[in-house]
């Protein structure tokens, strides 16, 4: 499903960052996974060295809008993305994430 989607269009979005997702909201609980690359890949035409996995819920997840305001600031906030590839396990990344909110 996810590769179905980005034959439509790309999910990656600049300042190293990817928010990948399948074409249609998919299961019972909504959720994002994180995969920190070592290094810059090359995803379409942009590096990415963050990539966020969303999977929605069927018929929708309104407790998701708090995310996507986070991910707005995200991709167009170079310090925050440069401070997020430096961490190195799951608490650093929530501490980082839930800290965006404030910037």
């Amino acid at each position: 499903m996810c590769l179905t989607r980005e034959e439509i269009g790309r999910t990656s979005f600049g300042n190293l960052i990817s928010i990948a997702h399948p074409i249609h909201p998919m299961g019972k609980e909504s959720f994002v996974g994180i995969a920190m690359l070592k290094k810059p890949i090359l995803w379409d035409d942009q590096n990415v060295q963050v990539v966020f996995l969303l999977s929605m819920k069927e018929n929708g997840d309104r407790n998701m809008q708090g995310f996507y305001k986070i991910m707005g600031k995200l991709v167009t906030h170079r310090p925050f993305v440069n401070m997020l590839c430096k961490t190195k396990d799951y608490e650093q990344v929530v501490f980082c994430i839930t800290r965006s909110s404030g910037f």
